[in-house]
């Protein structure tokens, strides 16, 4: 259940940083959608792993979820902004 929950949050994150984009919200609010998605790859317990290699160093886990938050939240930002253009919103 806990995984749902979290894929849940996780998505809403994301759709709620591309209605950001699309309502032309400041670019602190994709900021902050990054954060949620670091967050919650952060807690989850498949990201302590390397495959057959032990546990990862922190702090490459830390740049890892920190790349993977940007670049999903600018991504996501960037394409409401364009939906939004698009439509003439």
């Amino acid at each position: 259940m806990l995984n749902r929950f979290a894929a849940t949050i996780a998505f809403l994150a994301i759709f709620a940083t591309c209605l950001a984009g699309a309502m032309r919200a400041p670019t602190w609010s994709a900021v902050a959608g990054a954060c949620v998605l670091i967050l919650m790859s952060l807690t989850a317990k498949w990201g302590s792993r390397a495959s057959g290699t032990g546990k990862v160093p922190d702090g490459v886990q830390l740049a890892a979820s920190s790349a993977n938050g940007f670049a999903i939240s600018g991504i996501s930002f960037a394409f409401g902004n364009a939906t939004a253009t698009f439509w003439g919103i």
